[in-house]
């Protein structure tokens, strides 16, 4: 990862939050972002002034954060067996289907920043991905950290990624950057920042979940456009999320199919993509409610799902013609699984791609 990327995530950064990263620098490279820290101030101001600065961090922090997951595909899938070039290049190709998903977050949040600077980190859907990408980026940081223990599962052997100490110290300095980009624009955008804050937030969207999605959801003449669909998405990606850390190999690898050596790390962009379902439920709730910025973001935000959908169909479905079903034995062990989370995804594309639910506040 070049020092461009670090060099523009830091302007945006926290000094305090670099400090912290000091510890796994070598002590040049300390004292240099450091000093990046301590001598510039930080990007955009809280009454709502523009800094180009805010818009650069999000832009650097999606193009670092896409750079990072796909040094680290390579590193995981790319090395293991490396006479399967075939096996490890769509291998590597299915992990790249989450990059869509990760430029639509920050690039939304860009967009957001340079439409009205911080004062636009106050809206609801900015508040809801800088959340979710911090999260993604925590877990990622302990996907590197722990990926010893993460990917020792006993599945025909035993081999556990070990990534290289320069790329595991680059890709966990650039997460925790992005972390703490993200949660430090949350913290200046809301009046109580706090962890029970957090937390009763997140339970509410569970809550709201698990409910009825609409009044009379039943009825398809009275529910709002696809908000059914975008409720139903994101309880699925969650649990993709949920499946990724919890359950056991082979179940583990739905709807990745990245086996044990980087599935649980997938679940990071489960959780992310479970996160901007909820935001496109709520915007279809709202459908005409909207100022110019929102509608922007969630354009942004649907044109990313539907590439990654897409991306990832595509290499799914071109596994078997490739390869042999033999060379799948964790997806041969849960047919049912891969088959609902495609499904899944069939789902997904249909609807951001929905012509009425696009056209419905251009009318």
């Amino acid at each position: 990862m070049s020092r461009r990327f670090l060099c523009c995530l830091a302007l945006a950064t926290p000094t305090g939050a670099l400090n912290t990263l000091q510890i796994s620098l070598s002590p040049r490279r300390a004292v240099g972002y450091g000093a990046i820290g301590a001598s510039l101030p930080i990007a955009g101001n809280v009454d709502g002034s523009v800094e180009p600065r805010l818009e650069q961090a999000y832009n650097a922090a999606g193009l670092a954060t896409m750079g990072t997951w796909a040094a680290c595909s390579v590193a995981s899938l790319a090395t293991y067996k490396p006479h399967r070039l075939m096996h490890n290049s769509i291998g590597v190709i299915q992990a790249l289907t989450a990059l869509p998903l990760i430029w639509a977050c920050t690039r939304s949040l860009a967009s957001a920043a340079h439409a009205d600077g911080r004062k636009s980190m106050r809206a609801r859907e900015c508040l809801r991905l800088n959340l979710g990408l911090a999260a993604s980026s925590i877990w990622s940081i302990i996907a590197v950290i722990a990926s010893p223990v993460f990917t020792a599962a006993q599945v025909r052997t035993v081999d556990p990624v070990l990534y290289p100490p320069a790329l595991a110290i680059t890709a966990t300095v650039v997460h925790a950057l992005v972390a703490s980009l993200c949660l430090d624009s949350w913290r200046r955008a809301v009046s109580t920042p706090s962890i029970d804050r957090v937390i009763s937030g997140f339970l509410g969207s569970v809550a709201r979940l698990l409910g009825p999605s609409w009044p009379s959801a039943d009825d398809p003449d009275v529910a709002p456009i696809k908000v059914n669909e975008y409720n139903f998405l994101a309880l699925a990606f969650g649990g993709f999320a949920l499946g990724a850390i919890f359950a056991p190999f082979p179940l583990a690898t739905v709807p990745s199919l990245l086996g044990k050596r980087f599935a649980r790390a997938f679940g990071a962009w489960s959780f992310l993509a479970s996160v901007v379902f909820v935001e496109l439920k709520d915007a279809a709730a709202a459908q005409c409610d909207e100022n110019s910025s929102a509608k922007v973001t969630h354009t942004i935000l649907r044109r990313g799902v539907f590439r990654m959908a897409i991306s990832h169909l595509v290499v799914a479905l071109a596994r078997p013609i490739f390869e042999s079903k033999t060379v799948y034995p964790a997806a041969m062990d849960c047919r049912p699984a891969v088959v609902a989370s495609l499904a899944v995804y069939i789902l997904a594309l249909r609807t951001v791609s929905s012509r009425k639910e696009l056209s419905i506040c251009t009318n």
